[in-house]
């Protein structure tokens, strides 16, 4: 198994993931629904896995706020992607997080797929998710609970012993009749909705 899997503490139990919804723009008054991290969500729920949101968006929090929150909660992986000029966020939120834990770090969005090279090289983040990644977290999550080689995982970037590796391009999904519903009840749709009201 790469070092990658080893640091998963339950090998052969469900794998829980914390996925974090970076906000871009702190203190904003309207925000706007992650669609996105949405369907990655429900992919994740869907699965024999479990996840849980840490929402930035609508819960901002400063950097000790979030090493509290980092130190108090209970994960085997975490996931957070966002746009490319968000590298820098993603970069801060992943050091913090090294700090508390040694627990998987997954990239996912336009910032793993545009500048992959770059965040696994200079960031604490252990893994990249290229290109649409409903299917890809399900299968790698898979690959860190049952200790398998994480080259197997097609669409997907990591660190091994300091030189990144590429495995094979996954394929798009053909058709997005494919992709389940987003499950609402994930998300605190409520705020969102009040949030985002004056924008329709």
């Amino acid at each position: 198994c790469h070092a990658i899997c080893r640091k998963i503490s339950r090998q052969g139990a469900i794998v829980k993931v914390l996925l974090i919804n970076v906000s871009l723009r702190p203190g904003a008054k309207q925000i706007y629904f992650p669609i996105g991290l949405g369907y990655i969500a429900t992919a994740i729920s869907r699965s024999r896995h479990e996840v849980e949101i840490l929402d930035l968006e609508l819960h901002p929090l400063d950097d000790g706020q979030l090493r509290q929150e980092f130190r108090k909660r209970t994960y085997d992986a975490v996931a957070l992607g966002c746009i490319v000029t968000g590298y820098g966020r993603v970069k801060n939120i992943c050091n913090i997080l090294r700090q508390c834990s040694d627990v998987p770090i997954v990239i996912g969005n336009t910032v793993a797929s545009s500048v992959h090279e770059e965040l696994l090289q200079n960031t604490e983040a252990d893994i990249a998710v290229m290109g649409e990644g409903d299917v890809t977290i399900v299968e790698l999550l898979n690959a860190l609970e049952d200790g398998t080689s994480l080259a197997e995982v097609a669409g997907i970037a990591y660190r091994d012993q300091g030189v990144t590796r590429t495995t094979a391009l996954r394929p798009l999904i053909p058709s997005l009749d494919e992709h389940h519903s987003i499950d609402w009840e994930l998300f605190q749709i409520e705020s969102y909705l009040e949030r985002s009201k004056d924008t329709v």
